[in-house]
């Protein structure tokens, strides 16, 4: 891949976090329901989806210190987490020869979900070892329509994937 097509990869997927930001700062403002996708982990996704491994860390920081700065989560925290969950998608990608599928992208995808999700959650419950217990169906509901959502963007992976696959 060519410098310039790495360069407009990086450009593109700024300007899809940017947005991921807005949506996530307006989603209660837009729209009456109470369970909000978490747009930014979602950004995450599509970093560990389409960037180059070197990249996907670095994204993946980036998009922590913007939750950290919009949910006002404690930064020392929340950057290392989501650099780490970015870290360990990377080392589970599959081999590049092996053809992508929508199964196994959407479960990668889940559990790169549920990781963030409920990483924050056991972030901020940390001293207790009562973690189970604040796990409510709120929790477990936005990662579902989190989930949903980076259905469509797996789907799109794939479909890329398979254009250029083989060629």
């Amino acid at each position: 891949m060519s410098r310039k097509a790495v360069l407009i990869q990086n450009i593109c997927l700024g300007i899809l976090i940017w947005l991921a930001c807005l949506v996530d700062l307006g989603w209660s403002v837009w729209t009456d329901l109470r369970i909000a996708p978490a747009f930014l982990d979602l950004a995450v996704v599509a970093a560990v989806l389409f960037m180059k491994p070197r990249w996907t860390v670095f994204w993946g920081g980036f998009v922590g210190l913007l939750v950290s700065v919009i949910h006002k989560e404690a930064l020392h925290t929340i950057v290392p987490l989501y650099a780490t969950i970015s870290m360990l998608a990377v080392l589970t990608k599959p081999m590049s020869h092996k053809r992508a599928t929508l199964v196994a992208t959407a479960l990668r995808s889940l559990l790169i979900l549920i990781s963030l999700r409920f990483g924050k959650l056991w972030l901020d419950m940390f001293p207790s070892t009562d973690f189970i217990s604040a796990i409510t169906v709120e929790h477990l509901a936005q990662v579902a329509f989190s989930f949903l959502i980076s259905v469509l963007l797996c789907s799109l992976f794939v479909a890329l994937n398979r254009k250029t696959a083989w060629a």
